[in-house]
């Protein structure tokens, strides 16, 4: 199937990674639809897109909320899920309930409900792509709620990929990246982060979004490629 008569859903796509993934899916040709919570965020994506592509708003947290957006979507030939809370590190002496049912409701609940959904609209020339991190495989302290998540996603596309095929299902791990998901952590102290690792990591900067959205594009083009967690991190691991 060519890029150009590809439909690519992307929940969580109005800023971020999924914003990064729309635009350069776009740009090689493909009809892009991003999903929002946030009507502004909608409507600001839309600007950066070209003209035809759609923007929704959505409560990815509410079943009936995502049951209607599938509906509204309509034919869908990728689906990528990058929807996600900012990052937020969480001792796990302050832990909470509440805290681990926001991160693994969005990232690992959700996407599997979109998941489910958006098969009876998929052709079996199709793929989805969800997101993971570098967290599953080294997490650092606070980071065991992102851990989790990570792990979860990386364990469900190697099932799902079983389950679901000829469909293809695998997940992006990206490492750290200049992204507004990082905003909660404050700019100050993200920045100095961002210039710490730019210095250790093989690389030599953090991930730009621009750079992990190569990445979700590949893993569409790629027919060949399920039940695949792709590791984009800079040399993070590679550190030991």
């Amino acid at each position: 199937m060519n890029i150009d008569s590809w439909h690519v859903l992307c929940l969580g796509g109005a800023t971020g990674i999924g914003l990064a993934t729309a635009q350069l899916a776009s740009s090689r040709g493909a009809h892009v639809t991003v999903v929002s919570n946030r009507q502004d965020e909608a409507d600001k994506a839309l600007e950066q897109l070209p003209q035809g592509s759609c923007g929704y708003t959505a409560d990815l947290l509410d079943p009936q909320g995502r049951v209607e957006l599938f509906d509204k979507a309509g034919t869908i030939d990728h689906l990528v899920y990058t929807a996600g809370e900012n990052v937020s590190f969480t001792r796990i002496t302050d832990y909470t309930t509440q805290a681990a049912s926001m991160m693994l409701g969005l990232r690992v609940i959700c996407a599997l409900d979109a998941v489910r959904l958006a098969i009876p609209h998929m052709s079996n020339q199709g793929s989805i792509t969800l997101t993971s991190g570098t967290a599953a495989f080294r997490p650092g302290p606070g980071w065991s709620l992102v851990g989790a998540f990570c792990g979860a996603i990386n364990s469900a596309v190697k099932a799902l990929a079983v389950e679901l095929a000829p469909v293809r299902v695998n997940a992006v791990a990206p490492g750290v990246v200049r992204s507004p998901l990082w905003d909660q952590v404050g700019s100050s102290q993200s920045d100095e982060v961002f210039r710490q690792l730019s210095t250790a990591l093989p690389a030599g900067r953090v991930a730009e979004t621009s750079d992990i959205a190569k990445g979700y594009l590949y893993l569409m083009e790629q027919g060949y490629a399920t039940g695949s967690v792709l590791l984009i991190d800079g040399g993070t691991l590679a550190m030991g």
